[in-house]
């Protein structure tokens, strides 16, 4: 059961909400609860399993690291509950890449192939790792209070809302009231116009550039021509923009209903000037992850050990940079999936952020602006396509079509069937959208508002406020209706 499913949006939805605000306060929260563990049900009585070890194995773990006054006492606890989320993680989704890694390289030697059970991946267990890492990380060291409610730890871990897909909410920042008593009708109805807004990204944007994208990386490599490989290519660019920031939309407006506080994950990532500035707008919560978690605990240890002098002509402090962007972005691909494609995919982010560092982006200040801006959007594309090709030959093959080496058009694609009229709005709308014209259409509409004075500022501010409910209402008519239609409807993070 998806978000942008009818099941969601006209069963559960409306009757859990309807519930929700009959309740009392004190009982909200079991509420929540248990309606997170319906939602899970409702996919796989397995998933539901696997969440509720994690919720009891990691709250038990908190409590006993709790009970030790020593840091080393706490030290064994805080292991444990690496190892055993780690552990979980690594079982799930990547024992059979693992098992395949080895057999190949076994099999140079004549070894016997390991094999592996086949194991089923369960929803969002990427991102509730994550977000139980963060609880035990900074309960080690002493930043948080641990959690004695068993209730509370449970619902951290299991927010519906924010489990398929993220965003990554850092236990501290998980409890913080979205709003005040008296300003909470207001923030439900923001709520609810932010989770419409990202149905709409997803349905009526994501999906029609999906259609394109997922046609054109069908294709075999001779098929992949010049316009047909930069049109699949950019379509997909698109398509897990609105399809990524659209879940985060959705997962933002419901979470404020429910009256809690999710922080920000897009920040129009395709108007970035660099590739660091890229990953400063991009999946913003797994970012800060990384780099709070990993990256900056790993340059701290290599600055301790690695004496202040040049390596090679290469100062220490660079050479700290090099091994923990390296192994850091090693590792976001493989977060990502279980392939080497996408290990590739982070590699091609980590070598550019290197060079960046190194004086790449020193430079590219003194470039015209719009010259930082393709750079960064044509990195970003050619990453992509490691990212979305399931094998390395599927990879090259849109690689050798954008440089042309298939020649520009053979006419086997057929534009007529993808490339529609609906398709060519949803594209201006995408990229207008993508690149901030729309809110910067919008915000010059409201300051003009807010410059007029006494009962015509009133005015226009009831009618700016119903033209866009009514423009919100009329998109989520057409939204439902390709939902009805049973179209093409995936969510591209929910893999992960």
């Amino acid at each position: 059961m998806l978000f942008n499913s009818i099941t969601f949006l006209f069963v559960f939805l409306p009757v859990f909400l309807g519930i929700y605000f009959l309740l009392p306060g004190r009982v909200k929260k079991l509420y929540i609860l248990i309606g997170g563990f319906i939602f899970l049900a409702w996919a796989s009585i397995s998933f539901l399993l696997v969440v509720l070890f994690s919720i009891l194995i990691n709250y038990q773990l908190g409590l006993m690291m709790h009970q030790q006054k020593e840091k080393s006492g706490k030290r064994p606890y805080f292991i444990i509950a690496i190892v055993v989320n780690l552990g979980m993680l690594l079982i799930f989704k990547y024992s059979g890449f693992l098992a395949s890694n080895f057999n190949s390289f076994s099999s140079l030697f004549g070894m016997k192939a390991l094999k592996m059970p086949d194991f089923f991946l369960p929803l969002g267990i990427s991102f509730y790792t994550f977000r139980i890492l963060s609880y035990h990380i900074e309960l080690f060291k002493g930043k948080i209070e641990v959690q004695k409610s068993l209730t509370s730890m449970a619902l951290y871990i299991s927010f519906f809302p924010q489990l398929s897909a993220g965003p990554i909410v850092r236990y501290r920042d998980f409890f913080i009231p979205a709003v005040k008593a008296n300003a909470r009708l207001s923030i439900i109805s923001n709520g609810l116009q932010r989770f419409l807004f990202g149905l709409i990204k997803k349905v009526l944007l994501a999906n029609s550039f999906g259609l394109v994208a997922d046609a054109v990386f069908k294709l075999s490599p001779a098929e992949l021509t010049l316009t047909t490989a930069w049109l699949g290519v950019i379509a997909y660019t698109l398509q897990i923009y609105y399809d990524f920031s659209g879940y985060s939309d959705m997962a933002i407006g419901l979470a404020a209903i429910l009256g809690f506080r999710t922080p920000e994950n897009f920040n129009y990532p395709y108007m970035a000037r660099s590739v660091r500035d890229f990953w400063r707008r991009w999946h913003m919560t797994l970012t800060s992850w990384f780099r709070d978690y990993l990256f900056l605990p790993l340059a701290l240890s290599f600055s301790r050990r690695m004496p202040a002098q040049s390596y090679f002509g290469i100062k220490s402090e660079k050479l700290i940079y090099i091994f923990g962007i390296s192994i850091t972005w090693f590792l976001v691909g493989l977060w990502h999936g279980a392939s080497w494609t996408f290990i590739v995919w982070g590699l091609i982010y980590g070598a550019f952020l290197v060079m960046e560092q190194l004086g790449l982006e020193k430079k590219m200040r003194k470039l015209w602006r719009p010259l930082r801006h393709i750079y960064t959007i044509l990195i970003v594309m050619l990453a992509w396509i490691f990212f979305r090709a399931a094998t390395f030959q599927e990879a090259f093959g849109v690689v050798k079509g954008m440089l042309g080496i298939n020649g520009i058009n053979s006419g086997e694609f057929e534009y007529y069937r993808y490339v529609t009229p609906g398709f060519v709005i949803s594209g201006i709308a995408g990229i207008a959208g993508a690149s901030g014209l729309l809110n910067f259409l919008r915000m010059k509409i409201w300051k003009m508002i807010i410059g007029t004075k006494g009962k015509r500022n009133k005015q226009l501010k009831q009618i700016y406020r119903a033209v866009l409910a009514i423009s919100l209402l009329i998109l989520f008519y057409f939204a439902v209706a390709e939902l009805l239609r049973g179209g093409y409807n995936p969510f591209i993070y929910i893999r992960f």
